[in-house]
């Protein structure tokens, strides 16, 4: 049918099948057909014969872009009729899309089906997800020059970029011409360097924890951010990679003197065809991959339900990028004929190489799993052609099996098994031994500066009845306890203490509180205190404050707290003084760890009483499959309103009333909190935007959908239905917003 084009006098109704030689490469009558033409050129050794397989070959294509695909597009692939959309993909066309025939290309790829006709434009007629998430992420963005708006200032700065980087090295002048090659060289290195191994490293690390995008939603952004920047960062960079290349090759080359001496003319010839074949390559890869897939779109979003399908040219390789995303490289280096240039496009190959093996394939294997199609058409198709005889490979299979018998091969066998399981363990008994030693390190670096001071003591101890000091902490409900037994209170939460001492105790005795890991001994406190601590009696701390540069200066009556009257009582017949402290605010620790409170002596740092161990946490929600926002804000509001230090006319009392008086240590401390729970890091502007309960549990709940770990995608949709979408991120932000309206509705008590 094909060769008569029988297909534009009649249809018979049945699909295109491409099987065979229609794995191996495109079009093979086009392609691998016009071999021939080509073995005679090099056994005539003419390039007269070479020049006119060439114009041959050219037209063949001609004839196929402008009269056989319209034709194939015509007959095999009517356009989809678009139904209208739905919210999620339903079970029912989960179920359906896994029984098609479809597989992935990379990154992201846009599917195709059983058929191959429908297989050949799929990337054209099956959006990448939901027509709203890629009007969202995808506006006309600058690929190369592609889409180039000249009042769009990222499309201008790259512009002028490489007209600076291309442009001016040519005009100077004042240097020797060695110096510039130099520098042109290395120019050309830097630029594959940042775009294979640093861009490469910040895709791997968005790969496993979603760096990238946790920055942006640290400073109060979005994904669609975190994309917008990466697209013109990679766009540049690519374009950089390209441009500097080029312009390396163009300064090593020079024109011929004699285009027929020795293989001059066939350089040029087998350049030129080299970068023909990379332009090639480039625009069949973006046809199948599209926006999508060129920016890598599957690192970073997460609501397309496309799958991967090999479409195109990723149905006859895997990863073309491999070699004939290089060819231009070798065409060029061909054509210079430079060292130079062929250690730069060697590099170039081997960086390339490096980042599709070690950030790209494990990303797809991660997102994809088992859909990754290992074997390519080609890899197919030889190994069918090479398949060996039944009878030879049951020898092989026999022969392997004495060979493992062998007492030689067993004892190899079992060393490397003992020495695979020995070094897995050792790895996995060493890890938790450094991640000690980098925190240990971190809390001595952190105390390092509070070791610095001197601690000042009182050396006449013995006149006071230490067995009348006593610190105790105060709380009007049993507090829960943690798996060591030890009490945990809420951060944030007041904490009251009760301190007995005898009458002629200190007048500027304090009390402060400290993780019990800081000190050293409880017989003397020797770091400060950072202004966390309260005078026991009110008025001598007012008047007479604290020189103390361990404690900043701070004292009762200064910032939070409150201290109670001094009282004198009798207990086990003998009169001791008591009275009671109250740590909140300022005065209590916004971090989690173990404390204890210490009562000291008159404005000095010996101990004479200290509480038992006890927690200060949070409750953390970062394994919590709960991610509305009603359940997030309710979890919120108490720790924000402990933020306001429980202030009734300054802290919020429901989740949609708006912060007032906030200030950056109340903000602060609200991120602080966020990121214990949640495991989600926020600048403290971000409050300051939002400035409600409900609008930040928007956020996080928004957060924690684009920061979810990468897992398996979907199976692929049949590319014969209509296209499924999923929500978006605007759409789920409305949603929670919703859900949270419906929680706060229910509080008081309003028919939902």
């Amino acid at each position: 049918m094909y060769i008569e084009w029988g297909d534009f006098f009649f249809l018979i109704e049945q699909s295109l099948t491409f099987d065979g030689v229609f794995e191996m490469a495109p079009h093979p009558m086009y392609s691998v057909g016009y071999a021939g033409y080509y073995g005679i050129s090099l056994m005539t050794a003419s390039y007269m014969v070479l020049f006119i397989s060439l114009f041959a070959h050219a037209a063949q294509f001609a004839f196929l872009t402008l009269v056989e695909n319209p034709h194939i597009d015509k007959t095999y692939n009517p356009p989809l009729v678009h139904r209208k959309r739905t919210a999620v993909l339903s079970e029912q066309a989960l179920n359906a899309s896994n029984a098609s025939a479809s597989m992935p290309t990379r990154t992201g790829s846009i599917s195709g089906g059983s058929t191959t006709s429908d297989v050949e434009h799929a990337a054209t007629l099956v959006p990448c997800g939901s027509k709203d998430m890629y009007s969202t992420y995808f506006r006309r963005d600058l690929i190369v020059f592609k889409n180039f708006d000249i009042f769009r200032s990222t499309d201008i700065f790259v512009a002028l970029i490489i007209i600076y980087a291309t442009v001016v090295p040519l005009l100077i002048s004042n240097m020797g011409p060695s110096f510039i090659t130099f520098m042109i060289v290395m120019q050309a290195l830097f630029w594959r360097i940042f775009h294979s191994y640093v861009l490469g490293t910040v895709l791997r690390m968005q790969s496993v924890n979603k760096f990238y995008t946790k920055h942006f939603i640290k400073h109060g952004g979005t994904v669609q951010d975190a994309f917008q920047s990466w697209k013109s960062i990679f766009n540049l960079s690519n374009s950089m990679t390209y441009a500097t290349f080029f312009l390396a090759a163009f300064k090593m080359y020079s024109i011929p003197d004699d285009w027929t001496y020795g293989t001059v003319l066939l350089r040029h010839v087998l350049g030129l065809a080299l970068i023909a074949l990379h332009i090639w390559a480039s625009v069949s890869v973006f046809e199948v991959l599209g926006d999508f897939g060129w920016f890598y779109g599957d690192f970073f979003i997460e609501e397309s339900s496309s799958g991967l399908f090999y479409t195109g040219i990723y149905r006859f390789v895997n990863n073309p990028e491999k070699v004939m995303g290089h060819a231009a490289f070798w065409g060029m280096t061909l054509i210079c004929n430079s060292w130079s240039i062929f250690i730069l496009a060697m590099f170039s190959q081997v960086s390339n190489f490096l980042f599709l093996n070690y950030v790209e394939s494990p990303h797809m294997r991660k997102i994809y799993g088992d859909k990754v199609r290992k074997d390519a058409g080609v890899v197919k198709t030889v190994k069918a052609a090479t398949t060996l005889p039944q009878k030879f490979q049951e020898e092989v299979s026999k022969f392997r099996g004495k060979l493992e018998e062998t007492p030689e091969i067993q004892d190899v066998l079992g060393r490397a098994q003992e020495f695979v399981e020995g070094t897995t363990g050792l790895v996995q008994s060493v890890a938790p031994k450094i991640q000690e030693i980098v925190s240990n390190s971190k809390t001595l670096l952190e105390n390092s500066k509070d070791r610095l001071f001197v601690v000042r003591t009182w050396d006449d101890m013995g006149v006071y009845d230490m067995s009348q000091y006593s610190v105790k902490l105060e709380t009007d409900k049993q507090p829960t306890l943690n798996a060591s037994g030890v009490p945990v209170f809420q951060l944030g939460e007041k904490l009251t203490i009760s301190w007995t001492a005898p009458l002629n105790h200190g007048t500027k005795d304090w009390i402060g509180i400290y993780k019990v890991s800081s000190n050293q001994t409880h017989k003397v406190t020797n770091i400060g205190s950072h202004g966390r601590y309260l005078f026991v009696i009110r008025d001598k701390g007012l008047e007479e404050g604290s020189q103390d540069p361990g404690r900043d200066g701070d004292h009762a009556g200064l910032g939070d707290g409150d201290v109670s009257e001094e009282e004198v009582v009798w207990v086990d017949e003998q009169e001791i003084c008591r009275g009671q402290v109250v740590f909140s605010g300022d005065k209590l620790p916004w971090f989690q760890g173990i404390f204890e409170f210490r009562y000291h002596h008159h404005d000095r740092y010996n101990v004479m009483a200290h509480t038992t161990p006890f927690e200060i946490a949070l409750p953390n929600y970062e394994d919590s499959k709960d991610t509305s926002v009603g359940s997030i804000s309710q979890a919120l509001l108490p720790y924000i309103q402990r933020c306001f230090n429980e202030d009734e006319d300054t802290m919020p009392c429901t989740v949609d009333e708006k912060f007032i008086m906030i200030n950056q240590q109340i903000a602060q401390r609200i991120v602080k909190g966020i990121q214990l729970m949640y495991g989600i890091e926020f600048a403290w502007e971000v409050v300051a935007v939002d400035m409600s309960c409900l609008h930040l549990a928007i956020r996080i709940a928004t957060a924690r959908r684009a920061l979810a770990p990468f897992s398996v995608s979907m199976p692929s949709p049949d590319i014969n239905s209509p296209p499924q979408f999923l929500p978006t991120l605007e759409e789920l932000e409305a949603s929670s917003a919703a859900d949270a309206a419906a929680v706060i509705r229910e509080e008081q008590g309003v028919a939902v």
